[in-house]
């Protein structure tokens, strides 16, 4: 190829590079934003999918100059093709999603390769594993490969580079999951083949609970026995948006005390227009004020059994005493109508873990949501960190938090 062809060839690549940001709206000019793209500005990763694209870019340019210095050549750089491949897969797959259903773009996660079962995990045994998008509140992951049939044909010519390159990628993917379960159920791993893929290569993964997202074709050097509809691969034959295909809910809610508290609290039923000394409970006040968060979290409770533990219950009672006002205490009554009080029953792993933050009286709540599989709604983000740390799988959900505020209200606001 000649000079002024690679620079010319650089130069569309440079152009499909840019073309990718734009599709995400996250160039400068204000013009190019649409509300709905947006919002993936907020997206965890964001950033860094950003990051890997403007490298490209600028490799791209120092190539260029490189070129017309006789310095290099194009053809030395053959995998420029199979990294724009692979972000442009990437983002056309990222916005078949609605934002608010997107997590995480290149999530990273982590597989505990212990030999032994009880081995306490270390950073010796602990692998990387990179998602690339993560959707319904971490409950989907989908792996991008954006391989051309071609290769798909030579790699099932090929066993030991097939095994190598796609299919360690997909049983140490399926490791992963399950050891990160949400709401106690194993991710749902997808890969998604932009170019298609063989029927032999979506039956050898299917084998290992693979979902397939492309189309399916026939391989040239394999004959099955099975067709792509007997696979039950008709049921992905193109990527959709996964908040379509719907996930497993959690069936059961446990209240720790801040939940108790969150849903008893004046500030977030509305009475939140005072006064406080406290600076702290002033800003949940602002907080509630701007954007009640209390809504969100009943729709969420809809349909689902509502229990707490025997000792959040005394806990939470004892602090009621002390410190809620006379409406605080009736709303708490009410509420506690509609939730049952279950025996103290943690899990065994969860009461052998030591730490600074790791409380006997949240080992028992925790540790009993554990044992029956149930979800803890809390705003003790330091408590689930902590155990999350030591590789114990919470299913939980975060709200803010909030105090009882009656007895501390001053006058209304003007």
């Amino acid at each position: 190829m000649s000079d002024t062809a690679a620079i010319a060839e650089l130069q569309k690549l440079t152009e499909r590079y840019q073309s990718l940001i734009s599709k995400l709206n996250l160039s400068k000019s204000p013009a190019s934003f649409d509300e709905q793209r947006e919002s993936f500005s907020k997206t965890e990763g964001i950033n860094k999918l950003l990051h890997r694209i403007t490298s490209e870019l600028s490799f791209l340019n120092i190539l260029a100059e490189k070129v017309k210095e006789n310095n290099d050549t194009l053809e030395r750089h053959a995998t420029l093709y199979n990294n724009l491949a692979y972000y442009e897969a990437l983002v056309v797959r990222l916005l078949k999603e609605r934002p608010e259903n997107v997590d995480a773009i290149f999530k990273v996660y982590h597989l505990e390769e212990s030999e032994m079962a009880n081995e306490t995990p270390t950073n010796h045994n602990l692998s990387r594993c990179e998602v690339d998008i993560v959707c319904n509140g971490g409950a989907s992951w989908i792996k991008i490969k954006a391989i051309s049939l071609d290769r798909i044909n030579w790699l099932c010519e090929h066993p030991a580079s097939f095994e190598q390159e796609v299919f360690k990628l997909a049983k140490k993917l399926v490791k992963t999951a399950s050891q990160n379960t949400v709401h106690y159920r194993h991710p749902l791993v997808i890969f998604h083949f932009s170019h298609g893929v063989t029927a032999h290569l979506a039956h050898q993964l299917q084998s290992i609970d693979i979902h397939i997202e492309g189309l399916i074709t026939k391989c040239s050097c394999h004959e099955l026995s099975v067709n792509s509809n007997q696979l039950g691969l008709s049921d992905y034959p193109n990527s959709r948006c996964l908040s379509e295909v719907g996930i497993q809910t959690p069936t059961c809610v446990n209240f720790d005390v801040t939940s108790l508290i969150y849903l008893t609290s004046d500030i977030t039923n509305g009475e939140n227009d005072y006064y406080y000394k406290n600076k702290v409970l002033g800003q949940q006040a602002l907080e509630e004020r701007t954007a009640p968060s209390l809504s969100k979290f009943k729709q969420f409770l809809k349909g689902k059994r509502l229990i707490t533990t025997e000792a959040a219950y005394e806990k939470f009672m004892e602090i009621l005493n002390l410190l809620g006002g006379t409406k605080e205490k009736s709303r708490a009554q009410n509420i506690l109508k509609d939730i049952e009080i279950v025996p103290n029953n943690p899990s065994k792993d969860i009461l052998l873990l030591k730490g600074r933050k790791i409380t006997q009286l949240n080992q028992i709540i925790f540790g009993t949501a554990i044992s029956i599989m149930a979800t803890t709604a809390t705003s003790n983000s330091v408590f689930v960190r902590s155990i999350r740390e030591k590789r114990i799988m919470l299913s939980v959900y975060l709200h803010p938090a909030r105090a009882l505020t009656e007895t501390s209200a001053l006058p209304k606001r003007n």
